[in-house]
């Protein structure tokens, strides 16, 4: 037992020679300080018992202390009790849900929390016993942690651990304590679903997706799953995995939904294209294209050499394309062999001629037309012949490219039945004559179109004209016929 005093007399500081207490009718040294004459050493121990249990003074101990000069302290007073036997019961319960799937699982712990509490606890307090007697203090507290001396009568596990281990304290009065313990493991949380291996780079190399499992705590059952493409002549953009579940050893379970993956594989070199290419004639320029095809639309890696092309602008029937070298994105490589490109262009006109075929009438004269070309050729359709030509006249002819030719006949003036046209007083003009056997009468000061204006007259009606004209006025150029037979001066012209 210590001892702890205030070693002042009178209120002030004292060096003190001696402790005694009051035992068994007189007072008697408890202990000398250490350090005789140091006014600062104001303690001091001893041992007065050591009975299994502890014991129980119930009379009140006086205590003292003496000076060096002789002068004696006020006296304290204490009764004593001593309890120096931990308490004796010390147990712990769990309370969860443990799993079922596998005899793995039983052993672990699946809910959100497990529930740690006392099974029992010492709460008897005994203090009729003297010295000798067996002496119980009382609980002071009680708790249950994963560390020290903490006052919880229960707490919960909710973090997920491979391995936690569970103190429970029992402290008495007197401070003897007892500790018990229990170790579980605890996975409340389900696996997750993993992927990798997905590939966004397209590759002629092999890819390989790998799918499966992943548990931070009590670790996957569900091993990896993996397909692999490498054929050759395939090619692959994605890929969908069904869904599939998955399992930790604590029995959680996932479901992993079915999902698109990403393989960007491409073992399928690359085809020659060409395009431009035509039987048919052209007047206009042509180009002829050539490079690569690569059907990316349907999960190819798609072309990496740019297509290209020749524009032919001049008469061209055939043209070679030399070799050349094509890749796709994926590095695949084919080499595309030479080829003969039909172009077809015809820049050149056709030739035309015209002649005249039968001599003057005045009816006209007939004309024959020809085509003629040595390239595309020409068109089937072009006119061959005409007739009742009285003037100098273009024809066009066309090749089969589009292209156009013209020539001219030339009519020149003929006498037409060998009558000269004597009229002295021959009028020209459309549908002009000098006198007339036809008459009209109009309420009008101007005469209609095609008559001519006589005198005029007005009545009580109003403004009349008297208006004339020739009845048998020839058509044509340059006729006449008032006064004269009909004459023609010129056949066509």
């Amino acid at each position: 037992i210590k001892f702890n005093y205030n070693n002042k007399i009178d209120d002030k500081p004292v060096m003190v020679a001696r402790y005694q207490w009051f035992l068994n009718g007189r007072w008697e040294d408890i202990c000398v300080p250490n350090r005789e004459g140091n006014k600062n050493n104001n303690s001091c121990s001893k041992t007065i018992g050591n009975v299994a249990g502890g014991f129980e003074l119930n009379d009140e101990m006086r205590f003292r202390f003496i000076d060096v000069e002789g002068r004696v302290s006020k006296e304290s007073k204490y009764k004593i009790r001593v309890d120096y036997t931990a308490p004796s019961t010390c147990s712990l319960n769990l309370e969860g849900t443990k799993g079922t799937r596998t005899e793995e699982a039983k052993t672990w712990y699946v809910s959100d929390a497990v529930k740690v509490s006392f099974a029992s606890k010492e709460d008897a307090v005994n203090t009729s016993g003297h010295s000798g007697g067996n002496v119980s203090s009382g609980i002071n507290y009680y708790g249950v942690t994963t560390s020290k001396r903490v006052s919880n009568e229960f707490d919960n596990q909710t973090q997920d651990v491979t391995s936690v281990t569970w103190y429970g304290y029992i402290e008495d009065k007197a401070g003897n304590f007892t500790v018990c313990n229990t170790t579980f493991k605890k996975d409340s949380t389900a696996p997750t679903c993993t992927k990798s291996g997905d590939n966004k780079t397209w590759k002629k190399s092999k890819v390989t997706l790998y799918w499966g499992c992943q548990d931070d705590t009590s670790t996957c059952v569900t091993t990896t799953s993996s397909k692999e493409f490498s054929a050759d002549g395939t090619y692959q953009k994605t890929w969908t995995a069904a869904a599939y579940d998955i399992y930790d050893k604590a029995g959680n379970k996932t479901t992993c939904p079915s999902v698109s993956r990403d393989v960007y594989y491409d073992k399928k070199a690359p085809g020659c294209s060409n395009s431009g290419d035509s039987t048919t004639y052209t007047k206009n320029n042509r180009k002829i294209y050539y490079g690569c095809s690569d059907d990316s639309e349907s999960g190819q890696s798609g072309c990496n050499t740019a297509n290209k092309n020749v524009e032919y602008s001049t008469t061209t029937v055939t043209a070679t394309i030399a070799a050349y070298t094509i890749k796709d994105v994926a590095g695949n490589s084919t080499t595309c062999p030479a080829r003969t490109a039909n172009v077809y262009v015809d820049k050149i006109k056709p030739s035309c001629e015209g002649k005249k075929t039968s001599t003057g009438t005045t009816s006209g004269v007939s004309v024959s037309i020809s085509c003629s070309d040595g390239n595309s050729g020409c068109k089937d359709d072009n006119p061959s012949s005409d007739s009742g030509v009285t003037k100098t006249t273009k024809y066009t002819v066309v090749d089969k490219a589009g292209n156009k030719g013209e020539c001219t006949v030339t009519i020149e003036g003929y006498d037409c039945e060998g009558h000269n046209c004597n009229c002295s007083s021959c009028h020209t003009g459309s549908n002009t004559c000098q006198g007339g056997n036809e008459s009209t009468r109009v309420a009008s000061s101007k005469c209609p179109a095609g008559w001519d204006r006589q005198d005029g007259g007005h009545d009580e009606d109003g403004f009349w004209s008297n208006c004339t004209r020739y009845n048998s006025c020839l058509t044509g150029s340059n006729t006449c016929a008032y006064g004269c037979d009909t004459c023609y001066n010129t056949c066509y012209k």
